[in-house]
């Protein structure tokens, strides 16, 4: 009887043991996850903050230009281009103003002259395409 009650016993502490063991798996995976879902909700976070300031930035630069041309916009333009290598950006607004752009000379002012109706056209077409890549990139 002794021998059968200390079997138990063992058997009882083994099985506690195992259940204590997959416990503990449990808890650390859900512990990696939890710590995974966090970065991924803060790295999120800072996409859609960062979409923000640059929508923003772009809506300031589109009432600007229709209040002062490209005037007053330079500062807006350092704010929004991050990279002055990159010329899919907003490159003529930027060689007009001199603003981190992407080319060392003004030929692409010479397809697209100043004050011009096709330079209006040609500025407001690349910030409409700014808006919509970045809106694109989001989904």
């Amino acid at each position: 009887m002794a021998e059968d009650l200390a079997v138990l016993e063992l058997s009882i502490n083994l099985f506690v043991g195992v259940i204590t063991v997959v416990a503990l798996w449990v808890a650390v995976r859900q512990a990696i996850h939890a710590r995974k879902d966090a970065t991924d909700a803060r790295r999120a976070m800072a996409r859609e903050r960062r979409l923000s300031f640059e929508l923003q930035i772009l809506a300031d630069i589109y009432d600007q230009w229709h209040v002062t041309g490209p005037q007053h916009v330079s500062g807006h333009i350092s704010a929004l281009v991050r990279d002055a290598t990159d010329p899919t950006d907003i490159p003529l607004l930027r060689v007009a103003t001199g603003t981190k752009s992407p080319y060392s000379d003004n030929s692409l002012l010479t397809r697209f002259p100043r004050e011009t109706p096709v330079f209006r056209a040609q500025v407001l077409r690349e910030l409409d395409d700014a808006i919509e890549r970045r809106l694109k990139e989001e989904k």
